[in-house]
């Protein structure tokens, strides 16, 4: 029940987030050929560009399930509420500009959840050796350095952004949260302050991700493999398919041991039948032995008389 749930809650989600994009592409796209303006048409186009793009990242959780990935529905729904987040609220309705916090959150959040892709990603690529056991530092340190670099590369698309569309991504400017033009330019410390800070705490939120591992694997004996978020659709299917693959070959054996010990019975009843019959084959010639002599004996006695 709370499975169908979730794939309800999924495509409720996607649907919702598929309108919104195309409602925001159509919309920008329009305001992209009316406005003659250079700087705010050029804010159009960007939000357009953003918009396809968001679009076809959508559907990166569909691709991979038909790739045989197997990708749980809580992390469909986190994935797109994601995405939502960070155009439709942080972009378009201007909650970079005017909620200071939302894109530090935006950053610590992202940090944590890549941490437990990236957890993944090196499971799947070890997936050909099951017998060989991943180090659960090894494991740590290639999740985070991994995170890293992704927070690296996000900020050098947020530079170029910035740099072709005349955006404001990198906060190097003084926002201005009507119209999204830009303000004065921050100088010397304060045009890489959100920059550095965005880095830092997408360290921090991997930080996090990653001493919730360790403590999990050490302290609850949780093995890696169960910390991914995205499996193959062939071990998902082992493990779903191996508990009754494992009565299966208990009642195997159950009727096996069973089919033993009747057999078993079988041939102590037939060898104690058997014993019997023996005594009885060597009792009889015993017999007819003892009466001879007994005859004998009598004869015997009676010519002597």
């Amino acid at each position: 029940m709370k499975g169908k749930k979730l794939t309800r809650a999924r495509k409720i989600t996607y649907v919702c987030h598929w309108v919104l994009m195309g409602l925001i592409l159509a919309i920008s796209v329009v305001g992209s050929i009316i406005n003659k303006d250079a700087s705010v048409k050029s804010i159009y186009v960007f939000n357009a560009v953003q918009a396809f793009l968001f679009l076809i990242v959508s559907f990166t959780p569909t691709i991979l399930k038909k790739l045989q990935f197997e990708i749980p529905d809580v992390v469909y729904i986190v994935f797109v509420l994601f995405m939502s987040a960070h155009f439709f609220l942080g972009e378009i309705c201007g909650f970079f500009a005017k909620i200071s916090w939302w894109d530090s959150l935006l950053h610590t959040f992202s940090g944590f959840v890549l941490t437990f892709i990236s957890f993944s990603l090196i499971s799947l690529l070890n997936h050909k050796n099951e017998n060989f056991k991943l180090n659960i530092w090894f494991t740590v340190l290639f999740a985070f350095s991994l995170t890293i670099a992704i927070g690296v590369l996000w900020e050098i698309i947020e530079f170029l952004a910035d740099l072709l569309f005349g955006s404001n991504m990198q906060r190097a400017y003084q926002s201005i949260a009507d119209g999204g033009a830009r303000g004065e330019p921050l100088i010397g410390q304060a045009a890489l302050m959100d920059t550095m800070k965005d880095l830092i705490l997408d360290s921090i939120g991997s930080l996090c991700a990653c001493a919730l591992c360790v403590v999990l694997h050490k302290v609850k004996n949780i093995s890696i493999e169960d910390m991914n978020v995205i499996k193959r659709f062939n071990s998902v299917k082992k493990e779903q398919l191996k508990q009754p693959q494992e009565e299966k070959e208990n009642i195997v054996n159950n009727k096996n041991e069973i089919e033993v010990k009747t057999n078993i019975s079988q041939e102590i009843n037939e060898g104690n039948s058997l014993g019997v019959q023996d005594k009885e084959e060597i009792s009889e010639p015993a017999l007819t032995k003892n009466k001879t002599q007994n005859k004998s004996k009598s004869k015997k006695s009676k010519i002597t008389k």
